[in-house]
């Protein structure tokens, strides 16, 4: 699923501060420097990343539903031009801001989902290591 995702989201041009990935990656690379022991707190920022996710889709759903709403409703055809704008405008914004940040919130829940199918194969990796050394 996160691959679908990922390339999906290679797909799409991202405006977001690149300091948000910087901040992902400083945090995974202490994740891998402490590995197992981090466990509590990945599952704690994956957790608040997927709360801040969903609400981000509520804001998403509520904006398609004032969308249809201003498109359907009749008073709208009686606005100003300038107004109507005004209005579209706000849509518009709102949208692209919506959309920024859950497509940078599906890429960490991503990158956090990986990191964690990675975990226990860093431990038997580290695991191996070791016992290869203490038998040579």
């Amino acid at each position: 699923m996160c691959e679908i995702l990922t390339t999906s989201i290679k797909t799409c041009k991202i405006t977001m501060s690149r300091n948000t990935y910087k901040e992902d990656f400083k945090f995974l690379s202490e994740l891998h420097k402490l590995g197992i022991a981090a466990q509590s707190e990945l599952e704690s920022d994956l957790l608040n990343t997927l709360s801040s996710l969903e609400g981000h889709v509520k804001v998403a759903q509520t904006l398609k539903n004032g969308w249809i709403h201003h498109q359907t409703f009749e008073s709208t055809a009686e606005l100003r031009r300038g107004e109507q704008v005004l209005l579209t405008s706000r849509f518009l914004r709102t949208a692209s801001v919506t959309k920024e940040k859950m497509i940078c919130l599906v890429t960490r829940f991503c990158f956090w989902i990986q990191y964690t199918f990675n975990i226990p194969c860093k431990s038997r990796l580290v695991k191996s290591r070791k016992t290869k050394g203490n038998n040579g």
